[in-house]
């Protein structure tokens, strides 16, 4: 026997209430689709600068007149040398970080293509069927 808790409430739903969640969640799917965007100009952005950085960092690491300054200038040169390797660290996983955020933002905008159009795909075969056209 079940009790009227124990009801699955999903029976009760109503055309209208599936077809607003049903909108919501394509409206949901079309923002992450314009967020994806920025994500892509992100991942860019840390694909380019990071390597920019690293290059600059270790140029000025093993220029020689900066490793006299280092050696002359007792606790900043030590300084220093912490902060390039702070910034090679840094700039070494942002890149990472861009170029696995690149290729997840593509995979992902390669399914939604395609579910963009399977989507369309059935609401027309829908409408031809039932002649909504």
């Amino acid at each position: 026997m079940i009790h009227d808790s124990e009801r699955d409430d999903s029976d009760d739903a109503s055309p209208s209430d599936r077809a607003n969640v049903l909108a919501l969640l394509d409206s949901f799917l079309d923002r992450i689709a314009k967020i994806r965007e920025t994500m892509i100009a992100i991942s860019t952005t840390s694909i380019v600068q990071a390597p920019v950085a690293i290059a600059l960092s270790l140029y000025l690491l093993f220029n020689p007149s900066f490793l006299r300054m280092i050696r002359e200038s007792n606790d900043f040169g030590g300084v220093l040398i912490v902060l390039f390797a702070l910034v090679i660290a840094s700039s070494a996983y942002w890149f990472i970080v861009g170029i696995r955020n690149y290729h997840s933002m593509r995979e992902w905008m390669k399914e939604y293509r395609e579910f963009k159009q399977s989507k369309e795909e059935r609401e027309r075969q829908i409408a031809m069927k039932y002649g909504l056209e």
